[in-house]
C-alpha cells in the first residue's frame, strides 16, 4: 500500500483540471491452509487531493482523446492515434470492417496483429480469411477463433469531428453506453467478450465449423 501511495504522491497537484479521486490499491491473499482470522481481501486507501503548485493545463477532453488514442494505437490506426494525442492534423478516410453485435454495430480489427504484412484493413484480406474457414476438410472446418479489439461506430464517428486542439464537442458529448441487461459481458453471435461503458470492445469471435454460422462484416468508410 505504502508503494501505491508513493506513486501517487506529488504528480497531481502539478495538473489541471486537478483529479478528483486518486487511489492506491492492495490485494492481500491468504493461503487456504493459513489459520488466521484476517481473510483475502482488496484493501484501498483515497488521499486527499494536494494543494496546486503551478499545475499545467491541461483540456476537458484530454483524458478521452488519450484513452481512445490508446485503442486507435491498439486497433492499428497509429496515425490517427497520433493525431488524437497531439491534437494535430485532419482525419483521413479509412475503409474498415464492422460487426454488429446486439443491435450495435463495432469497427473491429484483429488484435495483437500488426497491419503491415498482410494487409489486415482491406477487404482482401477478409474475404481472403472467410475463404480459408470455408475449405472442404475437417481440419479447417473445426471453429477458428480470432480475438477482436474494436470500439463502437458512434464513438468512432465522434472521433472523426476531435480535430485541432481545441476541446471536441463530439467527443465531450458521448455518454457512458450501457450494453442491453446491464451487463459487460456479451456472449451470443459467436462472441464472447466484453464491452465496456465507454464503448471499446474485447473478446473472442468464433468462426467456423459445423455448428457456427458465418459472420459477415460490413465495411464502410470512416474518418479516422
Amino acid at each position: 500500500m505504502y508503494d501505491g501511495l508513493t506513486q501517487l504522491a506529488g504528480w497531481e497537484k502539478h495538473i489541471s483540471p486537478q483529479p478528483i479521486k486518486s487511489l492506491a490499491i492492495a490485494t492481500f491473499l491468504r493461503e487456504a491452509d493459513d489459520t488466521g482470522a484476517e481473510t483475502s481481501l482488496i484493501a484501498f486507501v483515497d488521499p486527499e487531493p494536494e494543494v496546486p503548485d503551478e499545475p499545467v493545463e491541461f483540456g476537458r477532453d484530454a483524458v478521452r482523446r488519450a484513452n481512445y488514442a490508446s485503442w486507435l494505437s491498439l486497433m492499428g490506426f497509429d496515425a490517427a492515434a497520433t493525431r488524437l494525442r497531439q491534437g494535430e492534423g485532419e482525419p483521413q478516410e479509412n475503409e474498415v470492417p464492422v460487426l454488429t453485435l446486439g443491435g450495435r454495430k463495432f469497427v473491429v480489427s484483429i488484435a495483437s496483429i500488426t497491419r503491415d504484412s498482410p494487409d489486415m484493413s482491406s477487404p482482401d484480406f477478409w474475404d481472403e480469411f472467410h475463404r480459408f474457414l470455408r475449405w472442404p476438410d475437417i481440419w479447417f472446418r473445426s471453429a477458428t477463433k480470432i480475438e477482436l479489439v474494436g470500439l463502437d461506430l458512434k464513438v468512432v464517428r465522434a472521433l472523426s469531428g476531435a480535430t485541432g486542439s481545441a476541446i471536441s464537442s463530439e467527443l465531450m458529448a458521448l455518454q457512458p453506453m450501457e450494453w442491453e441487461g446491464a451487463s459487460a459481458s456479451v456472449e451470443g453471435e459467436g462472441f464472447q467478450g466484453s464491452v465496456l461503458k465507454d464503448g471499446s470492445l474485447l473478446g473472442m469471435l468464433s468462426l467456423g465449423g459445423p455448428d457456427k454460422r458465418d459472420t459477415e462484416f460490413e465495411w464502410i468508410k470512416v474518418a479516422l
